[in-house]
Order: C-alpha cells, then sequence, then structure tokens
C-alpha cells in the first residue's frame, strides 16, 4: 500500500507500507508543502508509485496561492523519483500499468482541468475526456480498462457531487451523450472505484448525515445501475462525523481484490484546566 503521511511541523512523507509484516519504507519527501492529502497511488504489480510534488513554477490563481501539483514516479525498491508530468494531479495506472490518468490543469486558468491519460512508455498525454465548462474528478479505470467512473460537482456550485461511467474505447473515453448517471446528484458521493469483477462502484457519501461507504451494484455487461445504493460500511462515529463536517476533504478510498482502504480523520480532544492564584 502507498501513501502519503502528513505529521505537524513535518514535510508530507511518501511511504510505501507491506501489508503482511506491517513495516513502512520510505519513499519521499521533497518539495511538498505542508497538507493534509495529496494523491499517490502504486502501480498493479506493485513496483512503482506515482505521486504529486509541487510544481517549481505556477500557482493557483485564487487564495491561497498555492504551487501546483506536478506529478512524479519513483521506484517501489526506493531511489529518485522522476517527473512524468506538469501542472497535473495522477489520479491511477491501467491495469498493465503502462497508462495514467491525469487531471491536467489549464496554463491560463488552473481553475480548470481535464482527464489527460499518460503513456508511460513514450511519456505522450492525450485528452482522455472533460466537460465544457466544469472540472471532473476523480476519473478511475475499471480492472480491465473498458470503463472509467469519475465524479462531477454540482453545476451550481453546491456543495454536492455525482458519479458517471463512461466507456473506454480505442484509449478513449466516450462522448458524454454516452455517459451514464449512476447516483442522482443530490448528495455528496465521492471517491467511486471500480470492485475487481466490474459488478460493484463503491463510493464515499454523506447521504446519511456521516461520511459512510456505499456500493452501487451494476449490471455486468451494461454497467447500469441495478437498483439504490447499498450501505457497505457506517462510520456513525467521531470520525465519520468529522469527516462530514469536512465535506470529504483528504478522504479517499482504495478498492483490491480482497479489501476497502479509507482514511478517516482521527479525533482527539483534551480538556485542561488551571489554578487561580
Amino acid at each position: 500500500m502507498a501513501y502519503s503521511a502528513f505529521h505537524i511541523g513535518k514535510p508530507t512523507t511518501i511511504l510505501l507500507r507491506d501489508l503482511n509484516s506491517g513495516v513502512d519504507h520510505f519513499l519521499d519527501d521533497k518539495d511538498r508543502r505542508p497538507r493534509l492529502h495529496g494523491e499517490t497511488s502504486i502501480s498493479p504489480d506493485g513496483s512503482r508509485v506515482i505521486f504529486e510534488r509541487d510544481c517549481k513554477h505556477g500557482r493557483t490563481s485564487a487564495p491561497p496561492d498555492d504551487p501546483l501539483p506536478c506529478g512524479f514516479m519513483v521506484s517501489a525498491a526506493g531511489g529518485e523519483p522522476e517527473q512524468v508530468c506538469e501542472r497535473c494531479t495522477p489520479l491511477g495506472f491501467s491495469s498493465d500499468g503502462s497508462v495514467v490518468l491525469l487531471q491536467k490543469y489549464s496554463d491560463t486558468d488552473p481553475s480548470k482541468s481535464r482527464i489527460v491519460a499518460l503513456d508511460l512508455r513514450t511519456r505522450n498525454e492525450k485528452d482522455f475526456f472533460s466537460l465544457p465548462g466544469r472540472p471532473v474528478f476523480q476519473a478511475s479505470f475499471s480492472w480491465d480498462d473498458r470503463w472509467v467512473v469519475f465524479e462531477k460537482p454540482d453545476p451550481m456550485g453546491l456543495p454536492l457531487f455525482q458519479i458517471l461511467i463512461a466507456p473506454v474505447r480505442r484509449g478513449l473515453a466516450a462522448p458524454e451523450s454516452e455517459w451514464m448517471t449512476v447516483t442522482d446528484g443530490l448528495h455528496s458521493d465521492q471517491n467511486p472505484r471500480f470492485s475487481s469483477d466490474g459488478k460493484t462502484i463503491y463510493f464515499t457519501s454523506t447521504r446519511d448525515g456521516t461520511l459512510c461507504i456505499w456500493a452501487q451494484p451494476l449490471d455486468p455487461a451494461s454497467k447500469h445501475p441495478l437498483g439504490p445504493p447499498i450501505a457497505f460500511e457506517h462510520f456513525h462515529n467521531e470520525a465519520g462525523r468529522a469527516a462530514a463536517f469536512f465535506r470529504g476533504d483528504g478522504v479517499d478510498l482504495t478498492v483490491a481484490r480482497d479489501k476497502v482502504l479509507i482514511n478517516l480523520p482521527l479525533v482527539h480532544s483534551e480538556i485542561w484546566m488551571t489554578e487561580f492564584k
């Protein structure tokens, strides 16, 4: 498992954890401003990790005027990371590890973005798909690369997200006319991921008041939703409430063949007392 770790007063660190031993291996901690979240993905064969660093050039167009992200890749065995894209957020690998989907930010308007496919063998980028006038987020391949699932924000700027699926043909997503809606857009449904058999979309949602994991069954062939979403795992506790309060910021979801991983806020509070003299 590859992940980023943030500790107050220290650089955000990219780590690789052996899930059998529980031992972490250090990969990188350079050129990254302190923050709670940064995209990190491991290739299907476990040999490479792709992650964000701050770009040396370019800033966001709105406060807090942060550096734009760039994508770097490093061997799971360690070594010097190699930059693979500029003004981008790496989203995840194709099934054979040869292609990475990127959130690519506009040179003229960093608030706008599109999804780009990066061929790691040639380093060529090509537009994968976009939504005119609005960004799309969290694009992720199905395990056979024939479909892509993603989320789009509410057109009125409300804190709501809708999940959609598009077919993939000849390495590109189908046009918007062929997109299928998975959720209704009335909730904050985010971080969609395909199950390994392609029969389910797992995602995070605050539709019941706390941030929980939900599952949407799909028709195996057409990928059309079968019935309404089903609660997969509830977090009706401080962590789930805190994640809902912060609208899921920094929460991510990963679906492996035999497990689902999610990171939730660690809520800790103290009461102090002093005496007046």
